[in-house]
């Protein structure tokens, strides 16, 4: 699973029958550098995936989602997704690791 920021939803302009219903974010991965900045302005450097969610998710939201086959396995039969959306997160905290002394 990766962490993640919705910064905006994509919109089809086409129906497509094997989708189930739900919607499509674009999100940021959330790294270490924005998880310690904690600036919920600050956009991911890396490609921003386009994930389906039936969850809910708002922008400004972080997100846990998975990609390739474990995206399809909340469905059924099989699907044209790459991203799911899994969960909302509430809150993360991130421990220091201490250095060996």
């Amino acid at each position: 699973m990766k962490v993640g920021r919705v910064v905006g939803r994509v919109v089809l302009s086409q129906k497509i029958p094997e989708l189930p219903v739900g919607r499509w974010l674009l999100v940021s991965p959330w790294g270490r550098s924005e998880a310690l900045l904690g600036d919920r302005s600050v956009i991911s450097a890396d490609a921003s995936p386009i994930v389906f969610d039936d969850l809910g998710a708002s922008e400004g939201d972080l997100i846990g989602y998975t990609e390739g086959g474990e995206a399809t396995r909340p469905f059924d039969h099989p699907v044209p997704i790459d991203a799911y959306n899994c969960c909302i997160l509430d809150s993360v905290e991130i421990l220091e690791k201490e250095s060996d002394v």
